[in-house]
């Protein structure tokens, strides 16, 4: 299959923007699916400061994902999943919110979003009293299509 070269506008609230997309190869209409995994070390967590109260801003992993090529994030998709338990076929797709409660009875929730980048990906934790958590270890599936 020959190279394809597309073009095509893009229309949003206000604007509008003209896009070529010349370097989509014959790769066109794959998909790419990987089940990865955060570690609680694995997670870096950004404090508000001391004259904003303190507390957990938000937490994120960082993910390489060289399958996120430009071709991927100006004309393909990325779909990121939750997998609350990895053993069992169940999947929740970003952005979700997890709630939970601990056993003195304070419930707090955390969500769950996801950004992308060429060659990787960041998953984003915020909790919802910007207090500390652990999450533990959680599993995602990735799916990018181009």
């Amino acid at each position: 299959m020959a190279a394809a070269a597309l073009t095509g506008t893009v229309t949003m609230t206000g604007c509008s923007a003209d896009l070529a997309f010349d370097d989509i190869s014959e790769n066109v209409h794959r998909m790419v699916i990987d089940d990865i995994y955060v570690k609680p070390q694995g997670w870096n967590t950004v404090w508000f400061s001391e004259e904003q109260g303190g507390g957990v801003q938000y937490m994120y992993a960082d993910i390489d994902m060289p399958e996120i090529t430009r071709s991927v994030i100006y004309g393909g998709a990325c779909l990121t999943y939750l997998k609350p338990d990895n053993d069992r076929p169940i999947q929740e797709m970003l952005p979700v919110t997890v709630f939970n409660e601990e056993a003195n009875g304070h419930a707090w929730s955390y969500t769950i979003t996801c950004e992308y980048s060429v060659g990787k990906m960041t998953i984003i934790l915020r909790p919802s009293d910007f207090k500390s958590v652990s999450p533990g270890t959680l599993y995602f599936r990735t799916v990018v299509l181009y």
